[in-house]
């Protein structure tokens, strides 16, 4: 068994949103996203990959192929592997996300 406890991964930096590793194995990887207001994760894929993401603290806007949601503490999201993701901190406030990629 392995614990991890979420608060010591939510490290934020002005230059841009931080990738926090938490847990990797040879089928998922889980990680904590940190994005000070007016930070982005560019548009991406996950080949090979379903991801599953949670918003922990803050509130944020999700780009999924063409559809875009507001994205709010408690939210959870699952994208297929071809999905294009993308996530702004469109609020004034900071946002810590939890993502899991499932291998499949």
């Amino acid at each position: 068994m392995q614990k991890q406890n979420l608060k010591q991964y939510q490290k934020f930096k002005n230059e841009k949103f931080q990738k926090k590793h938490v847990f990797t194995s040879d089928y998922n990887k889980t990680f904590v996203l940190n994005l000070l207001p007016g930070q982005e994760i560019p548009t991406h894929t996950h080949e090979g990959y379903e991801l599953q993401i949670t918003v922990l603290r803050g509130k944020g806007k999700v780009r999924v192929n063409h559809e875009e949601e507001l994205f709010s503490e408690g939210d959870i999201l699952k994208c297929d592997a071809k999905d294009k993701f993308s996530l702004i901190n469109c609020s004034q406030e900071k946002l810590t996300c939890l993502a899991i990629l499932f291998k499949v």
